[in-house]
């Protein structure tokens, strides 16, 4: 099974929360993540969304680096 499945399952334009059931941190460090610079988010006002498969590239691109 593919390991990205689950997150295959979620929709294509993640919110905050949607990153909350994903990784096991804070609400406060999603919003950390979401500050770095490089990750793929866009905002749009307030609000913060992260493309599903652009967070699927960056996690497959972490794991062949070795991070």
């Amino acid at each position: 099974m593919n390991m990205f499945a689950h997150l295959k399952s979620k929709p294509e334009m993640l919110s905050a929360n949607d990153l909350l059931e994903i990784f096991p941190i804070s609400r406060s460090g999603i919003y950390d993540l979401l500050r770095e610079p490089g990750f793929p988010c866009i905002h749009l006002g307030r609000r913060i969304i992260v493309p599903r498969d652009a967070m699927i590239d960056l996690l497959a691109a972490g794991i062949a680096a070795g991070l």
